[in-house]
Formats: C-alpha cells, sequence, structure tokens
C-alpha cells in the first residue's frame, strides 16, 4: 500500500467513520475513527505515541503502534479547525505536530 500525500489525507478528513475495508483495520486499540490512516504528523517523534524500532530491512523506522491519539474523534475535529489556516497546511509534519499542540 503506498502513503497517501499529505493533500490526500486532508481530504480524508471530511469524511468521517471507519473504513473496514482496510488491510489492516483495526490497526490500534481503542480506534474511534479512521479519518487519520496515515497520521499527517509522521513522523512525530513523540515517545509518548510512539517509538523508533528496527524494520524487517534492518532500517530504524518510527513506529506508532503505541497511537490511538490520532484515531479518537475530539483530536480530528480540532485538526480540520487547525488546517483550515492554509499556513499550518504547509508546514512539515514534526512542526505541524508541535503548532497542533499549542492550538
Amino acid at each position: 500500500m503506498q502513503i497517501p500525500s499529505k493533500e490526500i489525507i486532508i481530504g480524508r478528513m471530511t469524511r468521517n467513520g471507519f473504513v473496514e475495508s482496510c488491510d489492516y483495520f483495526p490497526c490500534h486499540p481503542g480506534l474511534e475513527t479512521c479519518n487519520l490512516c496515515f497520521c499527517i504528523f509522521y513522523p512525530c517523534e513523540d515517545n509518548n505515541l510512539g517509538e523508533y524500532i528496527i524494520s524487517r530491512k534492518e532500517t530504524r523506522v518510527w513506529s506508532c503502534i503505541k497511537c490511538e491519539w490520532a484515531h479518537r474523534k475530539e483530536t480530528v475535529e480540532r485538526l480540520k479547525t487547525f488546517l483550515m489556516d492554509e499556513q499550518n497546511c504547509r508546514l512539515a509534519s514534526r512542526e505541524m505536530y508541535l503548532a497542533f499542540l499549542v492550538s
């Protein structure tokens, strides 16, 4: 599965609910919504939400397996408002994540 662009992910934010046809569904415990199937904050590098692991290809990758925060309805609703500001949409993933936390 190819990772969609940030623009496609932002477009999905208008949809509500689950994508039960996804091969990875359910991907996280406590899943409330699939609007952020691929997180626009990846990699957020927040150690409370994930960690670096060694992949099957023996490369270091960010794992979001512990994160359920991006799959909560309240997070998605706040993010929709945050993304209405075009300037926020232009930020790189890590900078967007940090700006969202203080918004």
